[in-house]
């Protein structure tokens, strides 16, 4: 019996609405198969099935948080009898959180007025009570490394102890993220909670097949753009071959500078989306991309190469690419 009243129930979910208008989900054959497995899995648990843990792990840009984002557009927070039902729940965690952070996440993300009030000891039961009482199914954690990166080993131990209350509450939880966390769930009791393992990887760029899918996948993304006319970014090669040079094949990748260069063609009232647009933004998109996913653009110097500016640079980067055996 828990000392405390749950708090009420919550009225609205803003940043659902946010996340889901700002994400679309463009189909590809890895996020398409996460999906099924976990609409799989949500459909087991609703019949009785043994609840269990899921592992979603791959590098940066290979689509794992589009992937869990559709699955909460396909299941979104709607009103119930009892107040606002929430059956998937996307936790997002923010550098240097922890354990309490989380749980007081949860409490906000499900609406409660009280998320940042109470005694840190009554925050899990807070969380847990809400929960309930909103019917969540799926617990999504998404970056769980940002908890137990460079912390002690209670926080490790900590945020998996997390997981296992949620699955003994009869919840399905998953850990999305990098390979680390496979470390996280080392021990071999963890292990058996979380059974189910789905991964994302960059597209082989030396495979016909996975070529296939980057060509499809990109030519979705030029008919995306309400206001501009179709591109398209997959079946001509002037566009192609500069995208997957500069995304390795991770689908991610070489999203923002498209979307710098389409708010740009917006800007100066163009119908289409050109290279020169690109062109145009690839220093911005430099300036704000921290991320090691394109050190194979790396001259000697320590400059990027621009993959928009020349073709014949995006089809050198593009050979050396399908050289390498994965």
């Amino acid at each position: 019996m828990l000392d405390h009243a749950p708090g009420p129930p919550p009225t609205a979910l803003p940043w659902a609405d946010a996340l889901l208008s700002d994400f679309p989900y463009i189909p590809h054959a890895q996020g398409n198969a996460i999906l099924e497995r976990l609409e799989f899995l949500l459909n087991a648990q609703a019949s009785g099935a043994r609840v269990v843990g899921i592992r979603l792990t791959g590098p940066t840009n290979t689509g794992k948080t589009s992937s869990v984002l559709e699955l909460l557009r396909r299941h979104p927070p709607a009103r119930g009898p009892t107040g606002l039902m929430c059956p998937v729940l996307l936790i997002r965690l923010q550098e240097r959180a922890t354990l309490v952070s989380v749980y007081r996440a949860i409490l906000k993300a499900l609406g409660s007025p009280a998320w940042n009030q109470g005694l840190d000891k009554n925050v899990r039961g807070m969380a847990l009570d809400l929960m309930q009482h909103c019917g969540v199914r799926m617990v999504i954690v998404d970056e769980p490394h940002h908890l137990t990166a460079a912390r002690s080993e209670g926080a490790r131990v900590g945020l998996a102890q997390m997981g296992k209350v949620l699955i003994d509450e009869g919840m399905l939880v998953v850990f999305c993220g990098v390979h680390s966390i496979d470390d996280l769930l080392s021990s071999e009791e963890l292990a058996r909670r979380y059974p189910v393992h789905l991964a994302t990887s960059p597209y082989r760029l030396n495979k016909p097949q996975d070529l296939k899918e980057l060509r499809h996948f990109f030519d979705l993304v030029g008919q995306q753009w309400k206001d501009l006319e179709p591109v398209p970014l997959g079946s001509d090669d002037n566009w192609f071959v500069p995208l997957a040079a500069t995304s390795a094949g991770a689908i991610g990748t070489a999203m923002p500078v498209l979307q710098l260069a389409v708010v740009h063609a917006r800007s100066t009232g163009a119908k289409t989306l050109e290279l020169k647009h690109v062109v145009l933004m690839w220093e911005q998109y430099m300036q704000q991309s921290r991320e090691s996913h394109l050190r194979h653009l790396e001259t000697p110097s320590g400059r990027l190469k621009n993959p928009f500016r020349s073709y014949e640079t995006a089809l050198e980067i593009l050979g050396q690419l399908s050289s390498v055996k994965k």
